[in-house]
């Protein structure tokens, strides 16, 4: 039963009620099964459901066992308010369960405002759903926000723009919050989150050398998320920003997959972000610590077949990526977690994508790295991507998303 994209209003009110009604669907929901014949189940001492009614704003932990454990396993948990749009929450594998071969996964739902929250484990491969997901699937877990609502600290209100501000007072506003207001260095106002209205996004995700993977994580604390085979996850983008807070600029970046701390979502360390802009050059690097730099991009497509080359300030290339792609289907936006440094401690920032992205073989995509010495260039090289051919695709146009200031780690 999928609840209605209308609730009720005592629904949110009448907690007798709420919890009859979330308790009967959490125990219809509480076994998925994949197309491989893996097992998802919650509910129980290992994986206990979410309370039957929560507070407005308060994050919402859940579980899932999966088993049996294969190579290449991840866990997201799709979830919408009121019938709304589905979001993906990306699932850490935390510990094994008492039961046999048997894994643990657990994600933290972000906090609401009253209303009713639908939820469903979906398993991946490879990163592919390949268990029923939410929408799709007969049954789901629910809970409800509501009850009293809780103090709320806001931030003080900000002056309209224009008005006497300086560099200090607009950095002083919201700090620590998800909506804040920055000054750069170079005297360019910057609102976060930042917005991306409309852009082209293609990502290119490689499975590389666990061990070469790991050798450039340790330095800064991580570890590389394993995967099938052992492998690890590298991922080469092409972005071209068209209508930004920022402004327009063209992007090609180098990021590792890094396995987290317990109970936190897998998040993609940044090592290289070439960009074309200074603005955008020095945002990244003094909001998040980016390892930013400019350098020109030649980018060449028609929606299919894609070109894209970076070269370092003496002309020479960086590396390039180019292909075809091949049949796709379209998947729901998800939400990602990147990684950086800023002033020597690590931060994870959320990307929040809002436009669907439409997925593919990876095979028609290949990387070259040429002669440059640029450390974006021999990080490549590192990886042993030079010729390498990409295991997915995405890709998205229009492309949209938030990224929002990163949090300590």
């Amino acid at each position: 039963m999928i609840l209605s994209n209308k609730v009720a209003p005592d629904l949110l009110l009448e907690t007798p009620r709420a919890e009859s009604y979330v308790n009967q669907a959490a125990s219809e929901a509480a076994t998925q099964y994949a197309n491989d014949g893996a097992k998802l189940c919650g509910g129980d001492a290992d994986t206990p459901a979410p309370p039957a009614v929560v507070s407005p704003g308060k994050p919402v932990p859940v579980a899932v066992a999966v088993s049996p454990i294969r190579p290449g396993y991840s866990v997201a948990i799709e979830h919408r308010v009121n019938g709304g749009p589905i979001r993906a929450a990306i699932a850490a594998p935390a510990c094994r369960a008492d039961r046999s071969n048997a894994l643990i996964f657990r994600a933290l739902l972000p906090g609401r405002a009253p209303g009713a929250v639908e939820f469903l484990p979906v398993l991946r491969f490879a990163g592919q759903p390949i268990s029923p997901r939410l929408g799709e699937a007969g049954t789901c877990s629910r809970f409800v926000v509501g009850g009293a609502l809780e103090p709320v600290v806001t931030a003080a209100r900000s002056p309209p723009p224009g008005a006497g501000e300086d560099a200090s007072s607009v950095a002083a506003q919201g700090a620590g919050l998800p909506l804040q207001r920055r000054m750069l260095s170079d005297g360019t106002p910057c609102t976060l989150p930042i917005r991306y209205f409309d852009a082209l996004g293609l990502r290119a995700i490689f499975l590389v050398d666990f061990h070469r993977a790991a050798e450039m994580l340790k330095q800064l604390g991580l570890t590389p998320l394993p995967q099938e085979s052992g492998k690890a996850i590298a991922s080469v983008g092409y972005f071209q920003y068209r209508k930004t807070d920022i402004g327009p600029y063209d992007e090609f970046s180098l990021t590792l997959t890094a396995a987290p701390p317990a109970g936190a979502p897998a998040a993609d360390y940044v090592f290289d972000l070439a960009v074309t802009s200074a603005t955008a050059n020095c945002a990244g690097r003094e909001v998040w610590g980016y390892n930013k730099f400019l350098a020109a991009i030649e980018g060449a497509h028609d929606g299919e077949k894609f070109s894209v080359t970076t070269r370092d300030s003496g002309g020479a290339m960086i590396g390039a990526l180019e292909g075809a792609r091949g049949p796709s289907v379209p998947m729901p936006p998800d939400d990602e977690f990147l990684l950086s440094l800023l002033s020597g401690s690590m931060i994870r920032a959320l990307l929040r994508v809002v436009a669907p992205v439409h997925v593919c073989a990876g095979d028609g995509f290949a990387v070259k790295v040429g002669r440059s010495r640029h450390p974006m260039a021999e990080n490549l090289r590192k990886l042993g991507l030079d010729g390498a051919r990409a295991a997915l695709v995405q890709y998205a146009d229009p492309y949209q998303a938030m990224l929002f200031p990163g949090q300590p780690v």
